[in-house]
């Protein structure tokens, strides 16, 4: 299967995107004082059994809570399970909101979260250019070593 784009936009498109992630590799970020984030140390861990290991290890400074994908809860941290239902992830570090479920529904949950560890075999946030702080990499390497 090839993954060329031979369509005239779609080459532009590609090489616009190639331009603008070079010029990015220039761009040095210094911290600012002109940007505030408040975190209150929620955290979703999103994932299976896995989620369930290392939710627990965040508890002396953050406030985790597990979505679970598959798998039974076991002790620890605490857990919300998914059991079948859809998930939807929006909004940004410090303000995520993660939808389970169909909204009106009985079985509708809604979890807002100051940061997200995605655990998942495939990101479930899946956008053009990831977020700067993400745990993609991340996840694939703990879930390595096991």
């Amino acid at each position: 299967m090839s993954d060329s784009i031979t369509t005239p936009e779609a080459m532009l498109n590609r090489k616009a995107r190639e331009q603008a992630l070079h010029a990015m590799q220039a761009v040095t970020v210094e911290p600012t004082s002109l940007v505030n984030y408040q975190s209150r140390g929620r955290i979703a861990v999103i994932g299976d059994q896995l989620a369930q290991e290392i939710a627990p290890r965040l508890n002396d400074r953050l406030s985790p809570i597990v979505v679970l994908t598959q798998g039974a809860e076991e002790p620890g941290a605490p857990v919300v399970p998914l059991g079948g239902r859809e998930i939807r992830i929006e909004g940004y570090l410090g303000a995520f909101r993660i939808a389970l479920g169909e909204t009106g529904r009985a079985n509708a949950e809604t979890l807002a979260v100051d940061l997200i560890l995605d655990l998942s075999p495939q990101p479930l946030v899946d956008r053009g250019m990831p977020p700067p702080v993400t745990t993609t990499a991340a996840a694939r390497r703990i879930r390595s070593q096991r």
